[in-house]
């Protein structure tokens, strides 16, 4: 019925810069308009708003989500649920993901003291 590009919203950094928005591609890829909304969603973590809540007979619409940037977390495994007002009132989950892995320093090296010279021994 619908198909969802990507599949998960990673906000985890590839640069070194946090990411707070990312948006999914939703498309109709029956022969009906279908009409969405969001029913579920991490309330005070992200702001997930549909670009266009309704879609015609394969068109796309986009599904822009945006993290708190209050809330500071390393990891978050949380999901979004879109509910379509077909006869089975179908509903198809977004999951998002975070995933920050600190680099660690490197490992302290042992350095032996240099033995000191004694004068006049």
């Amino acid at each position: 019925m619908v198909s969802v590009e990507p599949e998960i919203l990673d906000f985890a950094s590839q640069d070194g810069k946090e990411k707070t928005k990312l948006k999914a591609e939703i498309t109709n890829n029956s022969n009906q308009k279908l009409t969405m909304k969001i029913v579920d969603y991490p309330d005070g973590l992200a702001n997930p708003v549909l670009r266009r809540n309704y879609l015609n007979p394969n068109s796309k619409t986009e599904l822009l989500v945006k993290l708190n940037r209050r809330v500071k977390l390393d990891r978050m495994e949380k999901s979004i649920t879109v509910e379509l007002d077909d006869k089975d009132k179908t509903r198809f989950t977004i999951p998002l993901k975070k995933d920050v892995t600190k680099k660690k320093p490197p490992p302290k090296t042992y350095t032996a003291p240099k033995p000191v010279k004694k004068e006049g021994g």
